[in-house]
């Protein structure tokens, strides 16, 4: 009996020196995981620094820039061509009759569109303004295929068109609301896209 105990005894003991040996196991385990996961959060945090300043270059270079939308075009179209097309348009179309100097002009050739967008780059920033404002004040007088936008980068179309079923809502309920960079602003409350959470979110007031 005695020896039936002695073995039963031991064999406990070596369940628990198991048993501690399997947790302790799962503890380091557990802070692996949990430094992978730190380090993967700073890691992610670092990439979306790099993204964010990434595109606040892009964006610098397509500060002159504005994009026009159903311009007429022409078969075998020459850039000098792209850039009469869009002068005499600023010029007739917007009632713009001073000189405005373009540096360049070209249609976005990988669109599927026809016509084909154009991207012209103002030689002189003021003058790109000018043509934007006098484009949102004839906006209701233009023909409806024919419209003039910012050129943004590839990361703020994304988080407008994100904003955009908001914006569209609150149009619909009668609020004022207008789509600002990337941000929208509702009744002077700011709103942005939040790419981490996936979700349109309120910041602040305006």
């Amino acid at each position: 009996m005695d020896g039936l105990s002695t073995n039963l005894n031991r064999k406990i003991d070596e369940l628990n020196e198991e048993v501690l040996k399997l947790a302790g196991q799962a503890k380091e385990s557990d802070e692996r995981i949990a430094c992978l996961e730190a380090e993967n959060r700073r890691l992610n945090d670092e990439i979306d620094k790099l993204e964010t300043e990434l595109d606040k270059q892009q964006g610098q270079t397509k500060r002159e820039n504005l994009l026009f939308h159903g311009l007429e075009q022409n078969d075998n179209e020459t850039w000098e061509e792209t850039e009469e097309i869009v002068k005499e348009f600023i010029k007739s179309n917007l009632n713009i009759d001073e000189d405005v100097d373009i540096e360049r002009a070209h249609r976005i050739t990988t669109s599927r569109a026809k016509p084909q967008p154009v991207i012209a780059k103002f030689s002189r920033y003021k003058d790109k303004v000018k043509v934007m404002k006098q484009a949102r004040v004839l906006k209701n007088t233009l023909d409806t295929s024919v419209r003039v936008g910012e050129d943004f980068t590839e990361r703020v179309r994304e988080k407008r068109r994100k904003l955009w079923p908001t914006m569209n809502q609150a149009l619909t309920d009668g609020k004022r609301a207008t789509m600002r960079y990337d941000k929208l602003i509702i009744e002077g409350e700011v709103y942005a896209y939040d790419t981490k959470a996936e979700e349109v979110i309120k910041i602040k007031k305006r």
